[in-house]
């Protein structure tokens, strides 16, 4: 199995504390996320003999994926003139190559709420990616959970059941699901050879014809006696 794919969630703490805590939660409690994915916030860091600036930019390091929430706050500025944890965290991201960036900005297209260099950074950041706006947790846990999805099929590790369509017809509708790469639960037969025609699919029995009576079950030892009575 796959290590999981770690997650950095960087923010201003305080401004975005439910939206942390309810991306924590999701990310934790859904099968489909809890599977791939492991999430990593800094403020769940034991106490250790350790420079914060040091401890958070290594876990960007670490990371797979950044996770940039963007509000109005700009973050706590030191009197030694480094920019805060979160534009550094974004900054140390877009350097490494690899990191897969995903910035969400809280709040509509007016921005003069924001702190002028937060506008700045939303600017910068809009430059070179595409961000989504959110007003509300839930619209942000929305927002993550379609992006990761896309994540896991642009890297081949789920894909997306057959369209409605294209099933047998003994196949009642359904929402789109998604099944991982190589898995398909216990009953599953494995994954066919890449290139091979696919089978064709299969019902446990034909649709009946609407109106037409449900067919008498046989018990165990009908056989021998002979079709059941109605």
């Amino acid at each position: 199995m796959n290590p999981p794919v770690r997650i950095f969630i960087s923010s201003v703490q305080k401004e975005f504390a439910d939206e942390r805590a309810a991306l924590r939660d999701y990310l934790r409690g859904d099968a489909l996320m809890r599977r791939f994915f492991e999430v990593f916030l800094f403020e769940e860091l034991p106490a250790a003999d350790r420079r914060t600036d040091v401890a958070y930019l290594d876990e960007v390091r670490r990371c797979d994926i950044y996770v940039g929430l963007f509000g109005n706050d700009y973050g706590y500025e030191n009197t030694g003139g480094l920019s805060p944890p979160t534009e550094r965290e974004f900054d140390l991201a877009t350097a490494e190559g690899g990191k897969y960036r995903l910035i969400y900005v809280r709040g509509g297209t007016d921005d003069a709420a924001r702190h002028p260099k937060m506008r700045a950074l939303v600017r910068r950041a809009e430059g070179g990616l595409i961000r989504k706006r959110f007003n509300t947790p839930s619209e942000l846990v929305a927002g993550l959970y379609a992006a990761l999805v896309e994540y896991l099929e642009e890297k081949q590790l789920i894909r997306s059941s057959p369209p409605f369509d294209a099933a047998p017809p003994c196949m009642k509708r359904r929402s789109t699901t998604w099944i991982p790469n190589g898995w398909r639960g216990s009953s599953a037969r494995p994954e066919r050879p890449a290139g091979s025609p696919p089978s064709p699919p299969r019902c446990l029995s034909p649709p009946r014809p609407a109106g037409a009576p449900e067919p008498a079950r046989r018990r165990p030892g009908d056989e021998r006696r002979g079709p059941p009575l109605r």
